[in-house]
């Protein structure tokens, strides 16, 4: 393809549409591996499994019938009742074409022994599963640890507040009927949807540990956090650190020897400063954009202007991006970084006023265990 940038979807179509064509670059990989083993069969695409089934080595029979039959060394793994990825294309229809192409040199293992979870949740899903059609197993799933008793309750929330409030309220109940916190557990699809949660916890005094990376700790959240400090304290020098780069503004960071206060720079000439800092003015007219609707608009309209206006909210996204290999769950990232950003939108609104949101999440993040999920566990804790 030359120089021509391409993304990695365009990159597996080119490589896909050069098998079904025959294109030469391509005929010398064909069978080249002796084995091949798909995990998340269900989540292939059409292109990936024209490669997959283009790299398994073929190997040839006759049938009892004299027709030759094609067959090939590739393992799939996958549950077609689990496929998440139909935005870039999955199909888990393709995994059972491929098992009916296949026909009797196909062998199946059906895996309906299930070791996490306790039979009333399985019957659950059983019943849940009962209406999906075009099921490449009919079967029920069973449970093979028959110790745990664990019920379903399923609840309605009005919004993601009221939900938060729900979840600590149960946890609250559980501990003071004698549960240990540390067999509580709170799962969530997104990091970012942890915020509420937490605030509800710290509120409550339930101790807590996140598997990862605090809410208040996230990029996006902490760098809001510091641009409202600024406002509020322009000599405040570790909200300064943080904020002078963010967005890029092409400022280095000897700056901060010059300026290592928002203070320090406002008391230069503007043109002194904008002549060797040419970043320093866009610095400055931010600062000005934010104070002002701090101080007619409120806190909420402060935050929304430092997210959309000052672009923190894109700068994070690039960030996110650049940090991690480009892969399928870029949507993924990008979606929690907005959704955190609801999320401290609705923080700031329980609030109220910035002071004390500031006071809020400097004092209570600091409560916060963070720590990696496979590492020791110490003390009584919920584990978000």
């Amino acid at each position: 393809m030359g120089d021509v940038a391409c993304t990695h979807a365009d990159a597996l179509l080119e490589v896909a549409h050069a098998i079904l064509t025959g294109a030469p670059w391509v005929q010398s990989l064909a069978g080249s591996c002796k084995h091949v083993m798909v995990d998340e069969a269900q989540d292939n695409n059409l292109c990936q499994w024209v490669l997959v089934r283009f790299l398994a080595k073929v190997f040839r029979t006759t049938s009892v019938a004299g027709v030759e039959t094609t067959w090939q060394n590739l393992m799939v793994i996958g549950d077609d009742q689990q496929s998440i990825f139909s935005w870039r294309g999955a199909r888990p229809d393709l995994l059972l074409d491929y098992m009916l192409t296949e026909g009797p040199q196909l062998a199946f293992y059906p895996l309906t022994m299930n070791f996490r979870s306790g039979q009333e949740i399985l019957d659950v899903a059983n019943r849940l599963l009962k209406s999906a059609r075009k099921r490449l197993f009919a079967g029920d799933l069973r449970c093979g640890r028959p110790e745990i008793d664990a019920k379903v309750v399923v609840r309605e929330a009005q919004d993601v507040a009221f939900e938060a409030a729900g979840v600590a309220d149960a946890i609250q109940g559980s501990i003071l009927t004698g549960r240990k916190a540390s067999e509580i557990a709170v799962l969530y699809r997104l990091n970012a949807q942890a915020g509420l949660v937490e605030l509800e916890l710290i509120r409550r005094a339930v101790p807590y540990r996140v598997a990862g990376r605090g809410f208040f700790m996230r990029p996006e959240v902490d760098a809001a956090v510091k641009y409202i400090a600024l406002a509020l304290d322009e000599s405040d020098e570790e909200a300064f650190e943080t904020i002078y780069k963010l967005p890029f503004r092409w400022i280095r960071r000897d700056f901060l020897t010059e300026f290592p206060t928002l203070a320090s720079l406002r008391g230069k000439p503007k043109g002194l400063v904008s002549a060797r800092w040419k970043g320093a003015t866009r610095l400055l007219k931010d600062m000005d954009g934010l104070i002002e609707r701090l101080r007619r608009n409120g806190l909420i309209a402060a935050l929304t202007y430092v997210f959309d206006a000052i672009g923190v909210r894109q700068h994070c996204k690039r960030e996110t991006d650049e940090e991690e290999e480009l892969d399928d769950n870029d949507a993924d990232r990008a979606g929690e970084i907005d959704r955190a950003i609801e999320e401290l939108l609705a923080c700031a609104k329980i609030a109220g006023d910035p002071e004390r949101f500031l006071e809020f999440v400097r004092d209570k993040r600091e409560q916060v265990m963070v720590e990696d999920p496979h590492g020791e566990k110490e003390g009584e804790r919920v584990t978000l």
